[in-house]
């Protein structure tokens, strides 16, 4: 699997932040179609 990321350093977000940023991003993807599957589980 393969993910096209945001690179926030591109646009000047460094450190902790970009730290967060990307943290997010991954957080999203996994639970999304995770949440899709099971609808009724719990986070």
């Amino acid at each position: 699997m393969h993910w096209h990321t945001d690179e926030a350093s591109e646009r000047g977000i460094e450190g902790m932040e970009r730290t967060r940023l990307v943290r997010d991003d991954i957080n999203n993807r996994v639970t999304a179609p995770a949440t899709e599957l099971n609808p009724g589980a719990q986070s």
